[in-house]
């Protein structure tokens, strides 16, 4: 029942609502959400992640990369000590910086940046769709959501190794290659609507290209057969790709239909959400263990060893153990507590008097302050160490002083001493508890399952002749009776078993006495799809926006609706009557002499028998450092760490050149040396080929300075014996604290390692000094033996290849299938000849056949035997050994074509500034330039060619083939450039990054091989393919920009900018000056360039700058913009598949590693210095000077993290990067502020 009553005639009417109210709630919102939304809060907190986000990183040289993680990056405040912004691997010295500050932490960063998104979403990317229009881009959103959450649940769910449904990898191989034509369709479709438009040119020729390259690429991988067919590794990774991929697509239907040309924008801060809610589930539901098993033995337990427990475990019932834990934080949480820790399963209470984090063991001595009362206790007393920092990459073992309580009286009963560390090698005390023994352990958490794991059999593969490993690998059976499975699986390097909502990542392997035992780390991540998913979608809305910005700049400048270039007639009056074939003719003029020179270079050395052909010898192969290189190679790599050249030119007082075994008079090749050093010639240790540069060490040494700062081993020799005290301090400071090493110490290890090479080279080609002359011949066996034992620990040059079929017959300990040293082949030989009428291995015959050539100086017999080797290394057809490929390398070696091209893009910069200072030769010049440029781009990406060719590798696997890909790619985009704009500006990009690359990689091969072999975690093709190349493009494009930015200030303060290249290069020269103080030589520079860089903008007129013409300043921020867009895009997508890459690797897709910070800091910069600009917080001034910081975070990311020594990605610290490193940076900041600085002049002359 009800009641009805009237209103009064003043109430509103409930069923009608006024709109002015909804618009005035809107209007509201909107005011309060707009400082939320704004891109100005988005640039500060870009900001913010970056300064974070490097202090994190600094931070793990001395912390824990756990502790950095919960401290720095998933808590709500930071506390940063002023101390992290000195790392001891820099300033060992100023490590007792007192306090620090707050700062907000991880989860407020990313929470505001949550936040900051949606808020904008929200107020100004609004739905541009109805009706129709928008019923479908609901309908289309929602399917790509629905996918998006099947291809995450799917993945997660799924418990096979390789199998993500019921199609075999064969299947995933024909889904990716035919699906390839589907695009390839409807690109050409879409080109072909456009061709006869000519309004619509741009869309043609891009939908043309796009149409060719993936019909090529379909067709290439169709009938490119096994040799392009991905393996199931990688096409397993690369079906999880193609899924997120799909699901992206379907979402970008639905953003276009509802949001049109803001699509991609919507797409991809959609995909940063689902990313950065990762890092939220991971928090949550991320769980890591190991599993550490011996061959035959079986566990149903993983264990965390980043915390521990104590337990109690009362084993008096034989079916089943009864423990009883108390975790790490109870016992931490205990110490300090009066109060002892109770639990009715226990007979005693138990109160932790000292818990040490981490801790070793010594013999218990008289006066130790050791309260135990038995067991380890009576033996042993803690020894409190510091807790692991990230250099030392360990575990910490922790130890505790625990009281053992008597429950009814409150009087301690026993002390015991308990340990992670003893437990780790069972080493267990018993308490006894009336009729009860309880075992008590300090051990890692275990965490139970209700599977177990045996341990069949695990393999550790190494390279060829090294103890680096190739791969790990386990075999083991897998029982889990609660759900019927019993079954054997293979694990391996990034090649996990997904089971159970678990995955296992083979991780280690140890040999500990005779048992073989692996390490298993095993993850529980539910939402591991998350980042590939993210990813693909990410990368497909920012593929989609810049692309869309691309497509627009380029129709207008085919339209002519924007000015790219100046009139004919503005640049240096030149005359529109000029002779086309005149103004060609000094490109071509240069084309030609350059040519000529590099096909001279490259020519093949003519072989006679009146001189040595080393070039051929040079073609032996060897196994060394993991791989089959030519003689050439080894020779060469040798000189270059010895003396940091590649052939050696003797002293003004050396009369020691031998022109009969030598090419030339001055000069002889690495491999000359290393032949007079295999015959123990004189002249092997009277060339100068050891560089010490160290005035101390050569004090020492009793050696006076020389200007090449090149010694002989037989002016080293005498003053060997006064650095052997020298060299055991610096050994035994480096066990301890290696970053507290002098300058002077380091130096004297380096020459020990020198030395040491030239001594392992010499060993390994010596035959055993054996004379039966002398008598009793077994014992000089017997001493031969033994040394070419030692020798083979040391991991020599391996010359003689096995030849199997010789020693087949033998039992398997004596079959000789192995390569080895010529020394041990020699004296093999003689042992096997004898005791088993076993012919000597032809190959070390032979080579004896050739030392005695040369050593007899009978070039014509000496030629003769190389060619015969070289016939049999290819009658015999060993294993790995393609005498093809050593050939090239070794010609590759020899033209050095990563070396020369750099002086040719040194000439086509000259060339193309040239143009600028005199415009009247301003498109002479520049043609020059670009014809140079293009010839040397077409030589360099051959030599990339060539390296992927040696080493059947993509072409960046370390950092010398970084820095050449990288100019490469900087090049391209030079040249790219140039062709749209004709400037010069292209050039100058093109010559100076492809000239300072080339500089770069030279410096780096100083190292030795350019072509090592990886660790086995590395050893993938596919993540090697992408990620690499992918973060390496990165790096390039944000070096482009930031060029691009120093171009601007160039031209705009060029007396300023001309003073920073001078400041540079005084701290190059005054760095080198030996005679002066280290700490002015480090110091100096930097005091020194302060004035350099600034008293020329006050002598400008009060630092006016020069005002750009508007269109080339106009046309320089349009580069920028467009190289940062493709920049972030590169080093975003780069940087996820690195995260994609660890997960696969070792279940951990963000794992805070300073190399990832690096990488992350670099996609910050970018995003914030797009969105400064889309916010028009800087405009072309700005922007230009924005990039050019992006030069100093790339370069920390490239360079300065190895520098730190820390983390999973490091390189290692390398002398003298980071006074490099360091001068860069400061160069860029003072070419910052003098863009900065003053307002802009107009000028009459041209800029």
């Amino acid at each position: 029942m009800s009641t009805l009553q009237d209103l009064p005639a003043t109430s509103p009417s409930p069923s009608r609502i006024d709109p002015s109210d909804s618009i005035e709630i809107s209007a509201m919102a909107a005011r309060y959400l707009k400082p939320l939304a704004s891109l100005k809060l988005s640039v500060v907190l870009f900001a913010l992640g970056i300064f974070l986000v490097l202090v994190g990183t600094l931070a793990q040289v001395e912390k824990d990369i756990w502790e950095v993680v919960s401290g720095y990056f998933r808590c709500w405040f930071a506390w940063i000590e002023f101390k992290d912004f000195f790392p001891k691997t820099w300033v060992p010295t100023m490590q007792k910086i007192p306090g620090g500050f707050w700062f907000p932490g991880g989860w407020t960063i990313g929470g505001l940046m949550t936040l900051n998104l949606l808020a904008a979403h929200s107020l100004r990317f609004k739905v541009q769709a109805s009706g129709q229009r928008l019923m479908w881009g609901g309908i289309v959103t929602l399917l790509g959501i629905v996918l998006t959450w099947a291809v995450i649940e799917f993945g997660t769910g799924r418990d096979a190794i390789y199998e993500t449904a019921n199609f075999s990898a064969d299947q995933y191989w024909n889904i990716l290659c035919y699906g390839l034509l589907i695009p390839a369709l409807g690109c050409g479709i879409a080109a072909s609507k456009h061709a006869s438009d000519r309004g619509k040119r741009v869309e043609f020729w891009t939908y043309a290209i796009l149409h060719v390259l993936f019909l090529a690429t379909a067709l290439f991988l169709i009938f490119g057969g096994d040799a392009v067919r991905l393996n199931n590794s990688a096409m397993r990774i690369m079906w999880q790709l193609i899924q997120a991929t799909f699901a992206g697509g379907v979402l970008l239907g639905g953003c276009l239909l509802l949001f049109r040309k803001r699509a991609g924008i919507v797409l991809l801060h959609a995909g940063v959400v689902l990313l950065m809610a990762n890092e939220l589930v991971v928090h949550q539901l991320h769980e890591e263990a190991n599993l550490i098993l011996a061959e035959g033995d079986t566990s149903n337990y993983v264990q965390d060893i980043r915390t521990s427990e104590l337990v109690f475990i009362d084993a008096s019932d034989a079916m089943e153990d009864v423990q009883t834990v108390i975790p790490a934080a109870l016992l931490l949480e205990n110490e300090s507590q009066d109060e002892p820790l109770r639990h009715a399963e226990l007979p005693f209470d138990v109160k932790v008097r000292q818990f040490f984090a981490n801790a070793d063991l010594k013999r218990r001595a008289e006066g130790d302050d050791n309260p135990a009362t038995f067991g380890l206790g009576s033996t042993h007393t803690i020894v409190p160490l510091k807790k692991s920092a990230g250099t030392e990459s360990a575990a910490d073992y922790p130890a505790a002083y625990v009281d053992l309580i008597d429950k009814q009286t409150g009087q301690v009963r026993e002390t015991a001493l308990v340990s992670a560390l003893a437990a780790s090698i069972d080493q267990i005390d018993t308490v006894s508890a009336g009729t009860r023994e309880l075992q008590l352990a300090l051990r890692f958490k275990r965490n139970y399952k209700p599977f177990s794991i045996n341990l069949i059999d695990v393999r550790k593969d190494d390279y060829i002749g090294t103890n680096t490993p190739m791969n790990y690998s386990s075999e083991i059976r897998l029982v889990d009776e609660t759900r019927k499975e019993d079954r054997r699986v293979k694990i391996w390097m990034n090649n996990p078993l997904r089971y159970a909502g678990e995955t296992f990542y083979q991780s280690g392997y140890q040999k500990v006495g005779n048992k073989e035992v692996t390490t298993l780390q095993v993850v529980r991540n539910e939402g591991w799809m998350i980042p590939y998913v993210a990813c693909m979608i990410v990368a497909i809305g920012m593929l989609y926006q810049f692309g869309l910005t691309l497509l627009r700049f380029l129709d207008r400048v085919v339209n002519r609706r924007i000015v790219v270039t100046e009139t004919p007639g503005a640049v240096g009056g030149e005359s529109r009557r000029e002779s086309r074939a005149l103004g060609y003719l000094p490109a071509a003029l240069l084309v030609g002499i350059c040519g000529y020179w590099l096909a001279g270079l490259a020519k093949v050395p003519r072989a006679t028998d009146q001189a040595f052909d080393l070039y051929a010898f040079g073609q032996l192969p060897v196994a060394y450092e993991g791989r089959i290189q030519p003689v050439d190679t080894l020779a060469r790599n040798v000189v270059r760490i010895l003396s940091n050249r590649e052939t050696i030119k003797p002293e003004p007082h050396d009369t020691q050149a031998s022109p009969e075994k030598g090419t030339d008079e001055k000069t002889i090749s690495a491999t000359q040396w290393l032949l007079e050093l295999a015959t123990s010639s004189p002249e092997a240790f009277e060339r100068p080929v050891i560089r010490v540069d160290n005035d101390e060490v050569l004090s020492t040494l009793g050696l006076e300075r020389r200007k090449s700062h090149r010694y002989t081993l037989a002016e080293i020799e005498p003053g060997i014996q006064k650095l052997v005290a020298a060299v055991g301090e610096a050994h035994e400071l480096q066990k301890q604290s290696p970053e507290l090493l002098s300058v002077y110490q380091r130096k004297v290890l380096e020459l020990e390692r020198k030395l040491g090479l030239v001594d392992l080279l010499s060993r390994s080609f010596l035959s055993p000094p054996i004379d039966p002359t002398r008598g009793n011949v077994s014992e000089q066996m017997k001493f031969a033996l033994s040394s070419v034992r030692s020798l083979d620990e040391r991991t020599p040059p391996l010359l003689i290849p096995p030849v199997p079929e010789l020693t087949r017959e033998l039992e398997p300990a004596l079959q000789r299938n192995d390569w080895e040293t010529y020394s041990k082949a020699f004296l093999l030989d003689i042992l096997y000849s004898g005791g088993f009428r076993v012919e000597a291995n032809p190959f070390s015959s032979k080579f004896a056949e050739i030392v005695m050539a040369f050593q007899g100086e009978d070039p014509a017999a000496f030629n003769k035997l190389v060619r015969e080797y070289l016939g049999l290394v290819k009658e015999r057809r060993i294993e790995k050994v393609d005498a093809d490929k050593l050939a090239f390398e070794a010609h590759f070696n020899s033209f050095s074509p990563f070396f020369w091209p750099a002086f040719i893009y040194l000439l086509a910069f000259v060339l193309a500034v040239g143009g600028w200072l005199l415009p009247a030769a301003l498109r002479p010049l520049n043609r020059a330039s670009l014809a140079l440029i293009l010839m040397t781009f077409l030589l360099h990406t051959w030599a990339i060619w060539a390296r992927i060719h040696i080493s059947g590798r993509p072409p960046v696997t370390n950092l010398y083939s970084s820095a050449v890909f990288i100019g490469w790619a900087v090049v391209l985009m030079g040249i790219a450039f140039e062709s749209i704009y004709k400037l010069g500006i292209g050039n100058v990009l093109a010559g100076v990054a492809g000239f300072a690359s080339l500089w770069i990689a030279h410096g780096l091969a100083g190292d030795g091989d350019t072509f090592k072999v990886l660790q086995a975690v590395l050893d993938t093709q596919f993540w090697l393919s992408t990620h690499v190349v992918c973060v390496t493009l990165g790096y390039a494009a944000t070096y482009v920009a930031g060029l691009l930015g120093v171009i601007y200030v160039f031209r705009g303060n060029p007396l300023s900018a001309v003073a920073v290249l001078l400041a540079v290069a005084s701290a190059v020269l005054l760095q080198h000056q030996e005679g002066i103080p280290l700490l002015v030589r480090n110091l100096g520079p930097f005091l020194l360039a302060i004035p350099l860089a600034l008293v020329p903008m006050y002598l400008l007129h009060g630092a006016s700058r020069i005002q750009l013409p508007e269109w080339l300043e106009k046309n320089l921020s349009r580069m920028i913009y467009g190289t940062l867009c493709f920049a972030l895009w590169f080093s975003f997508v780069g940087t996820v598949l690195g995260g994609l890459w660890a997960d696969d690797s070792w279940g951990r897709f963000w794992g805070w590693d300073p190399k990832e910070n690096g990488a992350l800091i670099i996609v910050l910069w970018n995003a914030l210095v797009l969105h400064a600009r889309w916010d028009k917080l800087v405009k072309d001034r700005g922007l230009a000077l924005l990039a050019i910081a992006g030069n100093i975070t790339t370069s920390w990311s490239w360079f300065g993290v190895n520098e730190l020594g820390v983390g999973l990605h490091s390189y290692g610290f390398t002398d003298g990067v980071l006074f490099y490193l360091s001068l860069f940076v400061f160069s860029q900041l003072a070419l910052i502020v003098i863009g900065g600085w003053g307002r802009a002049k107009s000028v009459s002359t041209p800029a």
